[in-house]
């Protein structure tokens, strides 16, 4: 465990040996499931998350049941959650899916706090990645302003083919939709759409990926 810690924080050698027991003591390892929810965001959530293995999705949902992906997580990235934990006001709300078996190292809040106090190195740190993900809503929310619908699901297909390695997509259009933020049935006609441009092939629960430079250009 510590071994894992010393490689992924690039703090970790300017803390103190006892500040490093610290962290492995109150270090706590959670186990998910496949398409299991992470967590709900609450203040007690907050803290650093270090994803050891898996992929997990980050995204925003909405009392009318919409979604949309903010980002993913995979191997050895870290999450700082202490900004967004106190983002949800009841209408929007941030939460955390497995897409496969994941496994977390968490760090509670308080322990990140007393660590970013004495530790400037950690501060800077916790500073960063917050701003990364930051930078990522952002993104995320310029997308949708200035994005048209059929590039954003030409690059979610993309982007699944590389995290699955395949050219074949085992994925509903309800989960592309909630990529990208739109409704599935605009999903399933963009689709219809790259079907007949030979982009793609369509099953039921099954997308082959033909061309790839096609969707690229779009």
């Amino acid at each position: 465990m510590e071994t894992e810690l010393k490689n992924v924080l690039p703090f970790w050698y300017f803390l103190s040996e006892k500040d490093r027991q610290l962290v492995v003591k109150s270090l706590e390892q959670l186990l998910f499931q496949k398409g299991a929810k992470v967590y709900h965001v609450k203040k007690e959530d907050a803290g650093l998350k270090i994803l050891i293995s898996g992929r997990i999705r980050v995204f925003l949902s909405t009392s009318d049941g919409n979604e949309i992906t903010l980002y993913r997580i995979e191997n050895k990235n870290l999450n700082i959650w202490s900004v967004f934990s106190m983002m949800s006001d009841g209408q929007i709300d941030i939460n955390m899916e497995a897409e496969e078996d994941s496994v977390v190292y968490w760090v509670p809040e308080t322990i990140c706090k007393k660590l970013s106090d004495e530790c400037s190195a950690v501060s800077e740190f916790i500073w960063q990645v917050g701003m990364k993900h930051l930078q990522a809503v952002i993104s995320v929310v310029q997308n949708l302003a200035f994005t048209k619908s059929s590039k954003r699901l030409a690059d979610s297909l993309i982007a699944h083919s590389r995290w699955n390695q395949s050219e074949v997509l085992f994925i509903t259009h309800e989960e592309l939709a909630n990529d990208i933020g739109t409704a599935r049935e605009v999903v399933s006609r963009l689709l219809k759409k790259f079907e007949k441009l030979g982009f793609v092939s369509l099953s039921r629960g099954k997308i082959d990926i033909l061309d790839f430079d096609g969707l690229k250009k779009i």
